[in-house]
């Protein structure tokens, strides 16, 4: 070979090598580069769901506080009324029978009255148990203070059961939160 062509052939390794060393560097650059947006952009769609899941949040908890807004503003004579509607249909419901309702105590706490209620009723455990549960899982805020099952009769499969319930309305009706939508603009 000759030293001329020997030269051209070097050259060009040469020239390929410092091209393919330029281009590693580049290539890497761009990849790190890249590697960067792309966890960036990762972290913005995990931020971007974070905030769309705390706006639902907010959505149902004042969906919620609307409606518990809307049960607050009844006094304690409207309240009473829709315990005693609310355990007759829950006796119907659930089978019990020889059901007994009283308001046993009235309380002012922390701006809201507090009424605690006694309910009593038969039956088998099912219906006792279906009753219990209906009250545990009210449409309203309830708070079961007591609870006490015995049996009814000797020789008997009734069961007796004894509630002290209590509830929270405001004595003067006004909302809970005066700057809170009402259900109706909340479910817009």
């Amino acid at each position: 070979m000759a030293p001329e062509q020997r030269k051209r052939y070097l050259s060009i390794a040469l020239i390929l090598a410092v091209g393919a060393l330029v281009m590693d560097r580049v290539i890497g650059l761009y990849a790190d580069q890249r590697g960067e947006l792309v966890n960036q952009r990762d972290a913005q769609i995990r931020a971007l769901a974070d905030a769309q899941n705390t706006l639902k949040s907010e959505r149902r908890l004042r969906q919620f506080l609307a409606g518990v807004d809307e049960y607050f503003k009844s006094d304690s004579s409207a309240t009473e009324g829709r315990m005693m509607h609310l355990l007759n249909d829950w006796e119907q419901q659930s089978g019990t029978r020889e059901a007994s309702f009283g308001r046993v105590a009235r309380a002012d706490e922390h701006g809201f009255l507090r009424l605690t209620f006694q309910v009593s009723a038969i039956g088998n455990l099912w219906s006792v148990a279906g009753l219990l549960y209906r009250v545990e899982t009210a449409p309203i805020p309830l708070r079961v203070e007591n609870a006490e099952v015995r049996p009814s009769a000797e020789g008997s499969d009734d069961i007796q059961i004894h509630l002290s319930i209590s509830t929270l309305c405001r004595p003067d009706g006004k909302p809970l939160a005066p700057g809170l939508a009402s259900s109706a603009e909340v479910m817009q």
